[in-house]
């Protein structure tokens, strides 16, 4: 690899890379976050993820590529973020799930929160929170999520638990499973009747493992755990589902960026 000969600028966060990549006009001004970049040349054999870690020198830019520093010319940064040659995966995003006493978004009530936040493929932070409900506890849900009454009787209520969970997830995209049809507008709407608002974007694993796996004849979190040998050792509590869905969400685009159709993440 070409390492940087001498003094180079090496970014203090994803902010600067990006600032980097639009005052060169190789990202959009709007954009919020850097695209996950691909490097498919010489030096690593096949297609592999780096990150823009910094500059050397006006047209040189340095990526972290396979545990070292190469160095490229930075007009070839808007080629490895696009099309089928780069994923849209975010370097940043939280992985969220809820479980909830019911699929009424109205009527039912949210009695736990969990969420793993993603930096560079590694996991930086965890929120894990039980929620007081405020309807009765269907022995169905208690069954499946092994949560009791006798747990929730002293947990906080949904007013003290979302401002710190929103404090978590900032404004990085959200990940989640069926999050689009189902943990996401339960936030939201939780959310609106306390004057809150959830603006982050999503992306929803359901349908990315059905471009990913056409041939599974289902996509329930439990089956496409069993079927990509995800190992997480609890089921249908919130940060166990959340663990599982962040490894589905990288099988998927291992599975979708090999095919050559990573703009689908």
């Amino acid at each position: 690899m070409i390492s940087p000969a001498g003094a180079w600028t090496q970014f203090s966060s994803e902010k600067d890379a990006l600032a980097y990549m639009k005052a060169r006009g190789l990202a959009p001004a709007g954009a919020a976050w850097l695209k996950d970049m691909i490097y498919s040349g010489f030096y690593t054999g096949r297609p592999v993820r780096c990150r823009l870690v910094g500059s050397s020198g006006p047209d040189t830019a340095v990526i972290g590529l396979a545990g070292g520093l190469h160095c490229i010319n930075a007009d070839h940064l808007k080629d490895m973020q696009r099309g089928a040659s780069a994923s849209s995966m975010p370097l940043q995003y939280v992985v969220l799930d809820i479980e909830t006493t019911g699929f009424s978004k109205v009527e039912d009530s949210i009695i736990e929160i969990a969420a793993v936040r993603v930096r560079d493929g590694a996991e930086t932070g965890r929120y894990d929170a039980l929620v007081k409900a405020e309807v009765p506890l269907p022995l169905d849900i208690q069954s499946l999520t092994g949560i009791t009454p006798d747990m929730l009787s002293d947990a906080p209520h949904i007013r003290e638990v979302l401002p710190g969970f929103l404090d978590f997830i900032g404004g990085d995209p959200l990940v989640g499973h069926n999050i689009a049809s189902f943990d996401l507008p339960f936030l939201q709407y939780k959310a609106q009747r306390l004057g809150l608002k959830i603006l982050n974007s999503a992306i929803d694993t359901l349908p990315l493992a059905r471009k990913a796996y056409p041939e599974l004849p289902r996509y329930t979190l439990a089956f496409l755990k069993e079927a990509l040998d995800i190992t997480v050792p609890v089921s249908h509590r919130a940060l166990p589902d959340v663990l599982a869905t962040a490894k589905l969400y990288q099988c998927c685009a291992d599975r979708l960026l090999g095919a050559g159709q990573a703009s689908d993440l």
